[in-house]
């Protein structure tokens, strides 16, 4: 049973680290003018993508799914370590396949770009990952101060000796 929880956690706890959400359509971006895709690459490129498209649509929805059916294991009472165990086995298969078609949808977009492109294009979404990652979760207005640190409470002081009486 402990086993069970902790694989639960570790799956659950990464599910969102690992989702390919992080795939993003770039050829619709200024990136796909910044590495000069001809004409020709850029229906190349469309035509992939239109290929691919429905599958990325259905095998989204399976992972979410997938998600789903293992938050609603965390809200129950007690945990069936059996039934844990198929709803983590198919959150397993469904990432694995989204997976799959990524890296061969990824490949096939490859074969479209130059080196150079590839390159290029690998580089700007490396930077554009990094600019998401870093930024600010909320914008002060303008003008307006940071908040102030917080300061933990202070134990309360110990009380004054009594003094003594003779």
């Amino acid at each position: 049973m402990r086993m069970t929880i902790a694989i639960l956690l570790l799956v659950c706890g990464g599910a969102r680290a690992q989702m390919p959400r992080v795939y993003f359509p770039w050829w619709e971006s200024r990136i796909a003018r910044d590495i000069h895709l001809s004409d020709q690459q850029r229906e190349k490129v469309r035509e992939v993508q239109r290929k691919y498209r429905d599958r990325m649509i259905d095998l989204r929805a399976a992972v979410e799914k997938a998600e789903a059916r293992l938050r609603d294991l965390y809200e129950m009472e007690t945990i069936d370590p059996a039934q844990a165990e198929q709803v983590i086995d198919e959150l397993v298969k469904q990432r694995g396949e989204m997976t799959r078609a990524l890296a061969e949808m990824s490949l096939e977009l490859r074969q479209v770009l130059t080196l150079d492109q590839w390159r290029e294009l690998q580089k700007k979404v490396h930077r554009m990952r990094e600019r998401r990652w870093n930024r600010p979760r909320y914008r002060r207005p303008r003008g307006a101060q940071p908040p102030a640190p917080r300061v933990p409470p202070q134990p309360p002081a110990p009380p004054a000796p009594e003094p003594e009486m003779d």
